[in-house]
């Protein structure tokens, strides 16, 4: 068993995404990675094996996800991932939605709205030819709205 978790630490250009498989029963790390940029803030990660169990079966689990937004005083908001095979090097950054225009919503003044958080989960589902399992991902982006923000969600699957 393994527990995924994640969280945002000042690297890159302010921020990066650092991830963990954890083993909860021994209390140890099983592997971990980052997901950094020189000119981006990467935040707002979420990342999951591929990882399939079904009843009587289960397959996968070395292949991993990681879904998160970035952005720059000069880039808007994008969503892009990483991926990583078995033991292999983790993936450039995969880019699947991008912003088009910044995010300057000034109508929160008083309460202000960010949630649509991150999130990533294995896919229980496998076929029977098939060499990794699928995880499904979803983060936030922005179209702007005169005014103010209009906040969107994006839901997508990725087989590392």
């Amino acid at each position: 068993m393994a527990l995924w978790t994640q969280h945002a630490v000042r690297g890159g250009a302010g921020s990066e995404v650092r991830w963990y498989e954890l083993d909860p029963g021994r209390r140890t790390v099983l592997r971990h990675g980052g997901v950094s940029d020189p000119d981006l803030y990467a935040f707002n990660g979420a990342g999951a094996p591929d990882r399939a169990v079904r009843v009587g079966a289960r397959r996968f689990g070395r292949s991993m996800v990681v879904g998160f937004d970035t952005s720059s005083e000069t880039t808007d908001s994008a969503v892009q991932m990483v991926s990583e095979v078995g033991d292999g090097p983790q993936s450039d950054f995969v880019m699947l939605r991008r912003s088009r225009g910044p995010a300057a919503d000034f109508s929160c003044m008083d309460t202000c709205r960010w949630g649509d958080y991150a999130g990533a989960s294995p896919d229980p589902s496998f076929g029977p030819d098939a060499a990794r399992g699928r995880v499904w991902l979803t983060n936030m982006w922005n179209r702007p709205n005169r005014p103010g923000v209009d906040w969107r969600t994006v839901v997508w699957q990725s087989r590392p």
